[in-house]
């Protein structure tokens, strides 16, 4: 194989690997939003667990956080109790665990006023 062939295959090979990666993130990124956490609560009367990686980040409900998001390392657990609170425990992999709570927000009502542009 020339420089040429070698040059065509590192570029097909690391555009692969680019797309990968950017699935695996747009995935993992889904999976921890408040809507997606949200509607894991509605179904189900089980913890939504939530393994949060380096540089990753999950959605706080506390109101004083101000929609602020937590970063990981860690390991988040969110729980719905019978008053429609949300309560997150997020613990550091190395460091304190720190417990949040909210109301549950209306993320169908968030959508919809998305979808029409508000």
């Amino acid at each position: 194989m020339n420089s040429s062939s070698n040059l065509v295959a590192g570029f097909v090979i690391g555009t692969i690997v680019f797309v990968l990666i950017l699935i695996t993130s747009w995935r993992g990124v889904k999976n921890k939003s408040a809507n997606r956490i949200v509607t894991q609560l509605q179904k189900s009367d089980l913890p939504y667990d939530i393994k949060v990686g380096i540089g990753n980040r999950v959605w706080n409900p506390s109101p004083e956080g101000g929609g602020t998001e937590l970063f990981g390392p860690g390991q988040a657990r969110y729980t719905l109790d019978e008053h429609d609170v949300v309560h997150l425990r997020f613990e550091y992999k190395s460091g304190p665990v720190q417990y949040f709570s909210g109301p549950l927000p209306d993320v169908n009502s968030r959508v919809k006023s998305r979808r029409r542009g508000h």
